[in-house]
């Protein structure tokens, strides 16, 4: 007597949501360590190799509305951030948020 696979259709079933976060955690993970990673690599090796290159490329990053952008909202988070931190600190109070 043999055991045959079972077919089972993930699609049909009811995860709770944790499991979806956790699947969703972990795919995010690759996607960092397989796309981002190497991106970042190549845009260091390219700051690095001559003052030409990272002339060029922070012309490429100050002329791309897209990237300009996303580092201004970064800079506007840290700053909200730590903004948060120190007022915290200061009250030597608790903040859970989640």
């Amino acid at each position: 007597m043999s055991i045959k696979p079972v077919y089972i259709n993930l699609f049909r079933i009811q995860l709770p949501l944790s499991a979806l976060l956790s699947i969703s955690h972990r795919v995010s993970g690759i996607l960092i360590f397989f796309l981002v990673l190497p991106v970042s690599a190549y845009i260091l090796n390219l700051l690095l190799a001559s003052q030409d290159s990272f002339s060029s490329f922070v012309d490429v990053f100050n002329s791309s509305v897209f990237l300009s952008r996303s580092y201004l909202y970064e800079r506007l988070l840290s700053c909200i951030y730590t903004f948060n931190k120190k007022r915290y600190e200061k009250d030597n109070s608790i903040i859970c948020i989640g």
